[in-house]
């Protein structure tokens, strides 16, 4: 007796601590809240068993865990950024020809220069005088009219062209960038590769599994069953004066554990779906969780209708 109120006990502090578990997630700081803290969570659903389990070929659960999972998409984002560096490296390495081409207009119009111009006589400065509009060519005095004038007539054009060759020799530098690059992006590869492989495998030991634990809820099924037929039998027996109180109990004890046993053996088989659920990238959709919603904090969806409790 002592025993069982043990074990009592302990199954239901492990039902508390998971019931704060749930609230820390559902909950910003529920922790926080009295109420919430004392607000016991009543399952209003249980999980469901298929009468038949469906048959889904490896290959195909393989592809779909292929285009869900995203470390998919993400391995093949490194191997292309990968293979981006590997051709930058290259690039480096190869010649260059640049080529330019330059074309200019001046305007040249403008006032007489008001420096006054030396004299000279014999190599000597005798005097200075000033500049008048005679000593200039008159196609060159004017204000902004005129300057703009020779601007887009191009009366004073300039023009030029070039190009520059560059050729590396022995750049070692970019040549041990190229090698870094190069293994870097095999070493993309093969964990790319090894990721692939890693997600097959996890496919077929979720499915196998999933199956062994159909077979063990199946077989729990059958056994409670059976003992409760054989519980049936011992009570009418009792009835009949042909048992005893004890065979009687005995029994009782071991349907009770057939039905631990079923218990238990559905939760596996649960755990064995959702551990398949997982692996293919589902879990989201299988519980109809939209990030956009997740984001916003707003769920655009009807809520379910709650079941009754059972």
């Amino acid at each position: 007796m002592k025993n069982a109120e043990r074990d009592v006990a302990t199954q239901e502090t492990q039902v508390l601590q998971q019931e704060m578990i749930l609230k820390g997630a559902l909950t910003r700081n529920g922790v926080n809240n009295p109420a919430v803290v004392a607000a016991r969570i009543v399952p209003t659903d249980h999980p469901e068993i298929p009468e038949t389990e469906g048959i889904v070929p490896t290959q195909d659960l393989i592809a779909e865990a292929f285009q869900k999972r995203t470390e998919i998409e993400q391995s093949q984002i490194g191997l292309e950024d990968a293979r981006i560096n590997i051709l930058g490296t290259k690039n480096n390495l190869l010649p260059s020809l640049s080529v330019f081409a330059n074309l200019s207009n001046s305007g040249l119009a403008g006032d007489v220069n008001n420096v006054p111009v030396p004299i000279t006589v014999g190599g000597q400065i005798v005097g200075y005088r000033q500049r008048t509009p005679a000593d200039v060519n008159g196609f060159f005095l004017g204000g902004y009219g005129n300057f703009l004038s020779q601007l887009f007539s191009r009366k004073f054009p300039n023009y030029s062209a070039g190009f520059q060759l560059n050729v590396p020799i022995r750049n070692r530098a970019n040549q041990a960038d190229l090698i870094t690059d190069e293994l870097n992006y095999r070493q993309q590869q093969i964990q790319d590769k090894q990721l692939q492989n890693n997600i097959k495998i996890n496919v077929l030991n979720a499915q196998t599994a999933l199956r062994q634990a159909r077979v063990a809820y199946d077989n729990a099924v059958q056994s409670r069953k059976l003992q409760e037929e054989t519980l049936r039998g011992e009570q009418r027996k009792y009835e009949l004066g042909t048992s005893t109180i004890l065979n009687v109990v005995i029994v009782q004890r071991d349907t009770t554990a057939r039905a631990l046993a079923e218990s238990d053996a559905r939760n596996q088989y649960v755990r064995a779906r959702n551990a398949l659920v997982q692996v293919l990238g589902k879990t989201l959709e299988e519980y109809n969780v939209d990030l956009d919603d997740a984001k916003s904090g707003i769920v655009k969806r009807e809520p379910d209708m709650i079941p009754a409790v059972k």
